[in-house]
Protein backbone atom coordinates (compact mmCIF):
# COMPACT_ATOMS: atom_id res chain seq x y z
CA UNK A 1 0.00 0.00 0.00
CA UNK A 2 3.07 2.35 0.90
CA UNK A 3 4.38 1.60 -2.03
CA UNK A 4 1.19 2.32 -4.01
CA UNK A 5 1.06 5.47 -2.38
CA UNK A 6 4.79 6.80 -3.12
CA UNK A 7 4.17 5.53 -7.09
CA UNK A 8 0.94 8.11 -6.75
CA UNK A 9 2.81 10.89 -5.53
CA UNK A 10 6.28 10.65 -7.11
CA UNK A 11 5.84 8.82 -10.54
CA UNK A 12 8.26 10.70 -12.27
CA UNK A 13 7.57 13.42 -14.26
CA UNK A 14 3.64 12.72 -13.99
CA UNK A 15 2.60 10.93 -16.84
CA UNK A 16 -0.77 10.49 -15.60
CA UNK A 17 -3.21 14.04 -15.50
CA UNK A 18 -4.88 15.26 -12.48
CA UNK A 19 -8.08 15.85 -13.68
CA UNK A 20 -11.20 14.63 -11.65
CA UNK A 21 -11.89 16.49 -8.23
CA UNK A 22 -11.33 12.89 -7.12
CA UNK A 23 -7.51 12.76 -8.06
CA UNK A 24 -6.86 16.64 -7.22
CA UNK A 25 -8.34 16.43 -3.09
CA UNK A 26 -6.50 12.51 -3.16
CA UNK A 27 -3.06 14.05 -4.24
CA UNK A 28 -3.38 17.08 -1.62
CA UNK A 29 -4.20 14.87 1.23
CA UNK A 30 -1.56 12.35 0.54
CA UNK A 31 0.84 14.70 -0.21
CA UNK A 32 0.66 16.76 3.22
CA UNK A 33 0.23 13.29 5.59
CA UNK A 34 3.56 12.30 3.50
CA UNK A 35 4.78 15.80 5.03
CA UNK A 36 3.89 14.51 8.40
CA UNK A 37 5.21 10.99 7.96
CA UNK A 38 8.71 12.12 6.99
CA UNK A 39 8.97 14.62 9.71
CA UNK A 40 7.91 11.79 12.49
CA UNK A 41 10.66 9.55 11.20
CA UNK A 42 13.12 12.46 11.20
CA UNK A 43 13.89 12.48 7.37
CA UNK A 44 11.80 15.61 6.27
CA UNK A 45 14.62 17.50 4.31
CA UNK A 46 12.27 20.18 1.41
CA UNK A 47 8.88 21.10 1.84
CA UNK A 48 6.78 18.80 -1.03
CA UNK A 49 4.79 22.02 -1.88
CA UNK A 50 5.26 25.79 -2.71
CA UNK A 51 2.59 28.36 -2.67
CA UNK A 52 4.48 31.48 -4.45
CA UNK A 53 3.29 35.26 -4.39
CA UNK A 54 4.57 36.47 -7.35
CA UNK A 55 2.01 39.88 -7.08
CA UNK A 56 0.45 40.61 -4.26
CA UNK A 57 -3.57 42.05 -4.16
CA UNK A 58 -6.77 41.59 -5.55
CA UNK A 59 -9.24 42.87 -8.20
CA UNK A 60 -12.07 41.49 -6.58
CA UNK A 61 -14.03 42.21 -3.38
CA UNK A 62 -14.97 38.79 -1.42
CA UNK A 63 -16.43 39.00 1.91
CA UNK A 64 -14.12 35.51 2.86
CA UNK A 65 -10.69 37.13 1.96
CA UNK A 66 -8.98 39.71 3.39
CA UNK A 67 -6.69 40.25 0.27
CA UNK A 68 -8.70 43.23 -1.24
CA UNK A 69 -6.71 44.70 1.93
CA UNK A 70 -3.30 44.28 0.73
CA UNK A 71 -1.30 46.69 -1.45
CA UNK A 72 -0.60 46.19 -4.89
CA UNK A 73 3.51 44.81 -4.66
CA UNK A 74 5.54 42.80 -7.40
CA UNK A 75 8.16 40.23 -6.33
CA UNK A 76 11.25 41.83 -8.18
CA UNK A 77 13.58 40.13 -10.37
CA UNK A 78 16.40 39.47 -7.93
CA UNK A 79 13.95 37.56 -5.59
CA UNK A 80 12.31 35.14 -8.14
CA UNK A 81 16.04 33.76 -9.15
CA UNK A 82 15.97 33.21 -5.41
CA UNK A 83 12.95 31.35 -5.66
CA UNK A 84 13.90 29.82 -8.59
CA UNK A 85 17.62 28.97 -7.33
CA UNK A 86 15.88 27.27 -3.83
CA UNK A 87 13.37 25.78 -6.42
CA UNK A 88 16.06 23.65 -7.99
CA UNK A 89 17.69 21.82 -5.23
CA UNK A 90 14.49 21.24 -3.41
CA UNK A 91 12.18 18.25 -3.13
CA UNK A 92 9.13 20.32 -4.34
CA UNK A 93 6.39 18.19 -6.38
CA UNK A 94 3.85 21.02 -6.61
CA UNK A 95 3.96 25.21 -6.99
CA UNK A 96 0.85 27.03 -6.84
CA UNK A 97 1.47 30.28 -8.66
CA UNK A 98 -0.84 31.79 -6.19
CA UNK A 99 -0.98 32.82 -2.86
CA UNK A 100 -3.45 35.33 -0.77
CA UNK A 101 -3.68 37.28 -4.38
CA UNK A 102 -5.25 37.33 -7.86
CA UNK A 103 -2.15 36.14 -10.10
CA UNK A 104 -3.18 37.44 -13.10
CA UNK A 105 -2.58 40.84 -11.69
CA UNK A 106 1.17 39.80 -12.60
CA UNK A 107 1.80 41.03 -16.38
CA UNK A 108 4.78 38.45 -16.55
CA UNK A 109 2.40 35.37 -15.04
CA UNK A 110 3.31 32.64 -17.67
CA UNK A 111 7.05 34.02 -18.22
CA UNK A 112 7.33 32.77 -14.56
CA UNK A 113 4.98 29.68 -15.02
CA UNK A 114 7.54 28.90 -17.46
CA UNK A 115 10.67 29.36 -16.21
CA UNK A 116 9.25 27.22 -12.55
CA UNK A 117 9.18 24.21 -15.06
CA UNK A 118 12.45 24.86 -16.87
CA UNK A 119 14.16 24.88 -13.35
CA UNK A 120 12.10 22.07 -12.27
CA UNK A 121 10.44 20.11 -14.99
CA UNK A 122 8.92 17.51 -13.03
CA UNK A 123 7.31 19.93 -11.00
CA UNK A 124 3.36 20.52 -11.36
CA UNK A 125 2.07 24.13 -11.37
CA UNK A 126 -0.97 25.59 -10.64
CA UNK A 127 -2.77 29.16 -10.88
CA UNK A 128 -6.01 29.89 -8.57
CA UNK A 129 -7.76 32.88 -10.08
CA UNK A 130 -10.67 34.84 -9.92
CA UNK A 131 -11.47 34.75 -13.65
CA UNK A 132 -12.38 38.01 -13.83
CA UNK A 133 -8.62 39.44 -15.90
CA UNK A 134 -8.93 36.28 -18.13
CA UNK A 135 -8.97 38.51 -21.23
CA UNK A 136 -7.71 36.86 -24.84
CA UNK A 137 -3.97 37.93 -24.77
CA UNK A 138 -3.91 36.09 -21.44
CA UNK A 139 -5.96 33.12 -22.46
CA UNK A 140 -3.15 33.02 -25.38
CA UNK A 141 -0.55 32.90 -23.51
CA UNK A 142 -1.56 30.85 -20.49
CA UNK A 143 -2.62 27.82 -23.40
CA UNK A 144 0.79 28.44 -24.75
CA UNK A 145 2.54 28.28 -21.37
CA UNK A 146 3.78 25.04 -19.50
CA UNK A 147 1.20 25.31 -16.71
CA UNK A 148 -0.50 22.43 -15.42
CA UNK A 149 -3.70 23.17 -13.77
CA UNK A 150 -5.99 26.14 -13.79
CA UNK A 151 -8.56 26.79 -11.30
CA UNK A 152 -11.02 29.55 -11.36
CA UNK A 153 -12.94 30.36 -8.17
CA UNK A 154 -16.57 30.41 -8.05
CA UNK A 155 -18.52 29.66 -5.07
CA UNK A 156 -22.36 29.77 -6.62
CA UNK A 157 -24.49 29.90 -9.86
CA UNK A 158 -26.26 32.24 -8.37
CA UNK A 159 -25.60 35.55 -9.74
CA UNK A 160 -26.88 37.80 -6.93
CA UNK A 161 -25.62 35.62 -4.19
CA UNK A 162 -22.20 35.18 -6.76
CA UNK A 163 -22.17 39.67 -6.36
CA UNK A 164 -22.43 39.88 -2.81
CA UNK A 165 -19.48 37.28 -2.39
CA UNK A 166 -17.43 38.42 -4.20
CA UNK A 167 -18.24 41.45 -5.63
CA UNK A 168 -17.73 40.72 -9.39
CA UNK A 169 -20.14 39.43 -12.96
CA UNK A 170 -20.60 36.32 -12.37
CA UNK A 171 -22.22 35.81 -16.35
CA UNK A 172 -18.70 37.14 -17.40
CA UNK A 173 -16.52 34.61 -15.91
CA UNK A 174 -18.71 32.27 -16.98
CA UNK A 175 -18.32 33.36 -20.44
CA UNK A 176 -14.40 33.01 -19.86
CA UNK A 177 -14.35 29.64 -18.09
CA UNK A 178 -16.75 27.99 -21.46
CA UNK A 179 -13.81 29.80 -23.78
CA UNK A 180 -11.09 28.37 -21.96
CA UNK A 181 -12.45 25.09 -21.59
CA UNK A 182 -13.41 24.91 -25.40
CA UNK A 183 -10.05 26.81 -26.77
CA UNK A 184 -8.54 23.99 -28.86
CA UNK A 185 -4.83 24.53 -27.79
CA UNK A 186 -5.85 23.89 -24.20
CA UNK A 187 -3.69 21.48 -22.67
CA UNK A 188 -3.57 22.13 -18.80
CA UNK A 189 -6.56 21.03 -16.34
CA UNK A 190 -9.11 23.04 -15.37
CA UNK A 191 -10.74 23.15 -12.28
CA UNK A 192 -13.88 25.10 -10.64
CA UNK A 193 -12.83 25.52 -6.88
CA UNK A 194 -15.72 26.85 -4.72
CA UNK A 195 -14.88 28.15 -0.94
CA UNK A 196 -17.37 26.84 1.41
CA UNK A 197 -19.26 28.95 4.04
CA UNK A 198 -22.36 29.96 5.87
CA UNK A 199 -23.33 31.89 3.50
CA UNK A 200 -23.22 29.40 0.02
CA UNK A 201 -23.54 26.19 1.94
CA UNK A 202 -27.16 25.91 0.70
CA UNK A 203 -26.01 26.68 -3.02
CA UNK A 204 -23.04 24.27 -3.90
CA UNK A 205 -25.39 21.22 -4.94
CA UNK A 206 -26.61 23.83 -7.58
CA UNK A 207 -22.81 24.91 -8.58
CA UNK A 208 -21.73 21.15 -9.03
CA UNK A 209 -24.89 20.34 -11.37
CA UNK A 210 -24.24 23.32 -13.77
CA UNK A 211 -20.31 22.41 -13.93
CA UNK A 212 -20.98 18.63 -14.03
CA UNK A 213 -22.97 19.70 -17.48
CA UNK A 214 -20.17 20.94 -18.75
CA UNK A 215 -17.66 18.42 -17.76
CA UNK A 216 -15.86 20.73 -15.24
CA UNK A 217 -14.64 19.20 -11.72
CA UNK A 218 -15.59 20.86 -8.78
CA UNK A 219 -13.36 21.16 -5.97
CA UNK A 220 -14.90 22.08 -2.69
CA UNK A 221 -12.63 23.63 0.57
CA UNK A 222 -14.27 25.18 3.89
CA UNK A 223 -13.68 28.74 4.22
CA UNK A 224 -10.64 29.05 6.84
CA UNK A 225 -9.54 31.68 9.35
CA UNK A 226 -6.40 31.78 11.25
CA UNK A 227 -6.65 35.22 12.88
CA UNK A 228 -9.91 36.52 12.92
CA UNK A 229 -9.05 37.90 9.79
CA UNK A 230 -12.50 36.99 8.70
CA UNK A 231 -15.90 37.13 10.09
CA UNK A 232 -16.23 33.79 11.91
CA UNK A 233 -20.13 33.60 11.17
CA UNK A 234 -18.74 32.54 8.16
CA UNK A 235 -16.91 29.82 8.51
CA UNK A 236 -18.75 26.16 8.58
CA UNK A 237 -18.06 23.37 11.02
CA UNK A 238 -16.67 20.92 8.45
CA UNK A 239 -16.77 17.01 7.90
CA UNK A 240 -13.72 17.65 6.19
CA UNK A 241 -11.74 17.17 9.61
CA UNK A 242 -13.59 14.18 10.79
CA UNK A 243 -11.07 11.82 9.39
CA UNK A 244 -8.06 13.79 10.67
CA UNK A 245 -9.63 14.28 14.17
CA UNK A 246 -10.50 10.10 14.39
CA UNK A 247 -6.82 9.50 13.32
CA UNK A 248 -5.55 12.29 15.54
CA UNK A 249 -3.94 13.74 12.71
CA UNK A 250 -2.37 17.50 13.35
CA UNK A 251 -2.69 20.13 10.80
CA UNK A 252 -0.28 19.12 7.83
CA UNK A 253 0.19 22.54 6.67
CA UNK A 254 4.03 23.06 8.24
CA UNK A 255 5.27 19.77 7.35
CA UNK A 256 4.48 19.88 3.80
CA UNK A 257 3.79 23.94 2.54
CA UNK A 258 6.67 26.27 2.10
CA UNK A 259 4.54 30.11 1.38
CA UNK A 260 6.91 32.57 -0.09
CA UNK A 261 5.54 36.01 -0.55
CA UNK A 262 5.90 38.96 -2.48
CA UNK A 263 8.97 40.56 -1.03
CA UNK A 264 10.71 36.64 -0.68
CA UNK A 265 9.94 36.38 3.13
CA UNK A 266 8.24 33.43 4.50
CA UNK A 267 4.95 32.94 6.01
CA UNK A 268 3.52 30.25 7.74
CA UNK A 269 0.29 29.36 6.06
CA UNK A 270 -1.80 30.76 3.27
CA UNK A 271 -4.88 31.15 5.94
CA UNK A 272 -2.25 33.85 7.75
CA UNK A 273 -3.32 36.71 6.41
CA UNK A 274 -1.96 39.08 9.19
CA UNK A 275 1.04 37.67 7.02
CA UNK A 276 3.35 37.57 10.09
CA UNK A 277 6.73 36.45 7.85
CA UNK A 278 10.25 36.06 8.75
CA UNK A 279 13.39 35.12 6.89
CA UNK A 280 15.57 37.05 4.57
CA UNK A 281 14.38 38.22 0.89
CA UNK A 282 16.68 35.48 0.02
CA UNK A 283 13.87 31.89 0.35
CA UNK A 284 15.52 29.56 2.10
CA UNK A 285 14.20 25.58 2.57
CA UNK A 286 16.85 25.05 5.69
CA UNK A 287 14.90 28.48 7.24
CA UNK A 288 11.42 26.69 6.58
CA UNK A 289 13.29 23.57 8.02
CA UNK A 290 14.66 24.78 11.27
CA UNK A 291 12.31 27.96 11.98
CA UNK A 292 8.94 25.62 12.24
CA UNK A 293 10.10 22.79 14.18
CA UNK A 294 8.97 23.99 17.69
CA UNK A 295 5.20 24.57 15.91
CA UNK A 296 5.63 21.08 14.19
CA UNK A 297 6.30 19.83 17.71
CA UNK A 298 3.34 21.74 19.55
CA UNK A 299 0.98 20.58 16.47
CA UNK A 300 1.60 16.92 17.05
CA UNK A 301 1.22 17.41 20.95
CA UNK A 302 -2.03 19.14 19.59
CA UNK A 303 -1.16 22.33 22.47
CA UNK A 304 0.18 25.01 19.87
CA UNK A 305 -0.24 28.29 21.23
CA UNK A 306 0.56 30.14 17.74
CA UNK A 307 -2.43 28.68 15.96
CA UNK A 308 -5.06 28.69 18.77
CA UNK A 309 -6.77 31.16 17.13
CA UNK A 310 -7.19 29.29 13.68
CA UNK A 311 -10.34 27.42 12.59
CA UNK A 312 -8.67 24.48 11.12
CA UNK A 313 -6.96 24.11 14.87
CA UNK A 314 -10.13 25.13 16.61
CA UNK A 315 -12.02 22.32 14.39
CA UNK A 316 -8.84 19.33 14.76
CA UNK A 317 -9.03 19.98 18.40
CA UNK A 318 -12.54 20.61 19.53
CA UNK A 319 -14.22 17.80 21.40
Amino acid sequence: MKKRIKNFLFAGRYSWKIDTAVKYSLFHALLQYHGLHLFKKNRLRSPLLMQLQTVSGCNAECKLCPSRRQKSNKMNDEVFAAVLKSIESSGLKYIYITLQNEPTLDDTLCAKINAVKTTKPGVITEIITNGSLLNDRLMEELVNSKLDICTISIDTVDAGLFKSLRGLDLFHILAKVDKLKNHPQRKFSLFIRCTRSTINNHAIGGLKKYFRGKHIPVVVWPANDRNNDIDGQYIPHSRYYYFFKLLKIPCTIPFCIINIAWDGRLILCCNDWSANRWGSISPSVKTWIDDLAGIRGQLIAHRCDYCKNCSIYKNLNSR
